[in-house]
């Protein structure tokens, strides 16, 4: 289950809301918080939006920066107010906010598209859109090695060491994610590589 706020997953937000929301968490509401706090809370809640796109498995500062910064802006509703040198704090409007659109930020559990890279998330809307999908979800038999070669993104002729490497880290993203319907989609086209030699 995602991060709930009013039946909204936390996905849906605007980055500059999640900020908001995480540093209302760590406290924001009184004490003032750092950027490094908010970045590495916004990372570990949505790490797809919040890491570096080199290098994903970091946390980025800037852009939880930015966020907070756009949660200052009076068209944002001026949320937050602060900066680098003087930490961050919530305004009263975004105490407000935050109380009216909280549930359970501390005992959130992180699941959902929003434990994914975004080049998992797009892999997994591309799987969903593949004409096999459907094949899979009437109860086809399993293709054959081509075309789940070809599902993946891979050439015909690739290794099936290659191809299965690749569906299997699809497959845990998947399941880390509960995309019931992806992983057994994934599922499916893997029992085509355990009859191949």
């Amino acid at each position: 289950m995602s991060l709930s706020l009013d039946g909204h997953e936390i996905d849906r937000l605007p980055n500059h809301q999640v900020a908001t929301l995480v540093l209302y968490e760590l406290g924001g509401d009184v004490v003032r918080q750092d950027s490094e706090d908010v970045a590495a809370r916004c990372f570990a809640l949505a790490p797809r939006r919040f890491c570096w796109k080199k290098y994903p498995k970091y946390p980025s500062l800037d852009t939880a920066r930015v966020a907070l910064s756009d949660a200052k802006k009076a068209e944002k509703g001026r949320l937050v107010s602060g900066g680098i040198k003087e930490k961050w704090i919530l305004t009263p409007s975004g105490v407000t906010w935050c109380k009216d659109h909280l549930q359970g930020v501390g005992s959130a559990v992180l699941s959902g598209t929003s434990r994914l890279t975004d080049q998992q998330v797009q892999a997994i809307k591309r799987l969903r859109r593949h004409r096999l999908f459907q094949d899979w979800k009437s109860g086809a038999d399993p293709p054959s090695q081509e075309l789940v070669a070809e599902t993946m993104r891979l050439l015909p002729d690739a290794p099936v060491g290659v191809l299965r490497r690749r569906l299997e880290d699809l497959l845990s993203a998947a399941r880390s994610a509960e995309l019931d319907d992806a992983e057994g989609f994934l599922q499916w086209l893997m029992e085509t590589l355990s009859t191949a030699s």
